[in-house]
């Protein structure tokens, strides 16, 4: 896959939406299940496929260690609302922290309350989040440049599968990547601290700029 996005090539019918929201850490699942495909190459992690219902929850967990603004693992836990005690996961999904073949890192910092936004596709069949190809401690992630750490898209498909292959190289360098939509899974978008709101596509590692605007926060996208 050619690792530059093409250009001029958006469709009026896609409406972009992106607002300055307070971060929202769960996603429902409500139509997913049975709509993904078995498997997608490649896969960094092959866990149990979600549940149609349950909730996904962006987690940052520094294990023993107190959270701080280094790199920390990330876990996509899912829960399952309709049970009497739902306090424990159905399943706890990490993120790599190693690299694996075209799959890169995807880490979080652990004292930025902007990062962790969660969105579904528009095609209802994958999840999009953010993070750093950054090795676990790393320090000041947040404010490394994007020539070191590349900032991440990750996409996760219904049954559990990981794409980390999205390492953007040109944009949010000394920021935080906060979130990011995608209309199918392949054609993506993400905004953070710096850098406004970028286009590129899966397993890319450059962008476009389609809005300049600055410290975006929640991403969004609305088929017309």
């Amino acid at each position: 896959m050619n690792s530059s996005p093409p250009s001029g090539r958006r469709s009026v019918r896609h409406l972009l939406l992106a607002t300055l929201l307070a971060v929202s850490l769960i996603i429902s699942l409500t139509p997913l299940g049975h709509l993904f495909p078995a498997s997608f190459v490649p896969t960094a992690h092959a866990a149990s496929a979600f549940t149609s219902g349950n909730v996904v929850v962006y987690r940052v967990d520094g294990g023993s260690s107190t959270l701080g603004a280094t790199a920390t693992p990330v876990f996509l836990d899912e829960f399952n609302p309709n049970v009497s005690s739902p306090a424990a996961p159905v399943q706890s999904i990490a993120m790599p922290t190693a690299t694996s073949g075209s799959n890169r890192k995807l880490t979080a910092s652990g004292s930025a309350a902007s990062e962790g936004l969660l969105t579904r596709s528009a095609d209802g069949k994958y999840l999009l989040l953010t993070g750093y190809d950054a090795t676990v401690n790393t320090a000041a992630v947040a404010g490394t440049s994007t020539s070191v750490v590349s900032r991440v898209v990750g996409r996760v498909d219904g049954n559990a599968n990981i794409d980390t292959t999205t390492a953007l190289t040109d944009a949010f360098s000394g920021g935080n990547p906060r979130s990011a939509a995608s209309t199918n899974g392949t054609d993506i978008w993400v905004t953070g601290s710096t850098s406004g709101v970028r286009y590129t596509t899966l397993g890319a590692t450059s962008s476009i700029s389609v809005a300049s605007r600055e410290h975006g926060r929640t991403l969004r996208l609305f088929l017309c």
